[in-house]
């Protein structure tokens, strides 16, 4: 069973606090500049501390889980949330007699797939695919690391959450 990191949950549960308080609306700009300039950053850095590359016997085992874990619930939750969106417009349509805005509802589907900043799911979700993506990076910056000759002990083991610090 692993052993939980008490610093590492406490700054996660700092993290989430603040990545909460970056999307209320209200806050004046000087918090606003505050928090964006390291909330996200800090997920970042907490997810690649944690990150095990140990754990995977091989790229495609890594592969599989990360979809598993990120990208399959992105996807499912991106095409739930445009359906539900294209519903409701098909019933303003009807409601109202407005015109069902096509290019929007299609303009966001693709969204879905390549993050476009001006739809409704690349300012809410970016992260998901970023980290998605940063893994694959780590992974392999790890495992580049193991593979050069010389140093018996890559400076990621040197300071694990294994044994912090």
């Amino acid at each position: 069973m692993d052993k939980r990191i008490n610093w590492l949950d406490t700054a996660k549960g700092i993290g989430i606090i603040l990545v909460v308080l970056g999307h209320i609306s209200f806050r004046p700009e000087t918090i606003n500049v505050w928090l964006c300039s390291f909330h996200m950053p800090l997920f970042f850095l907490l997810a690649g501390i944690t990150y095990n590359a140990e754990k995977y016997s091989d790229f495609k085992v890594f592969l599989n889980n990360k979809a598993e874990t990120l990208v399959i619930p992105y996807f499912i939750f991106a095409i739930i949330s445009w359906l539900w969106d294209a519903a409701w417009n098909v019933l303003y349509l009807i409601k109202d007699g407005t015109e069902l805005p096509v290019n929007t509802m299609v303009k966001n589907a693709i969204g879905i797939f390549v993050q476009i900043r001006t739809t409704a799911y690349g300012p809410g979700v970016w992260f998901i695919p970023c980290i998605f993506v940063a893994f694959i990076l780590l992974h392999f910056v790890i495992k580049l690391s193991l593979s050069i000759p010389g140093d018996s002990e890559p400076p990621f083991r040197r300071h694990s959450t294994a044994n912090p610090l």
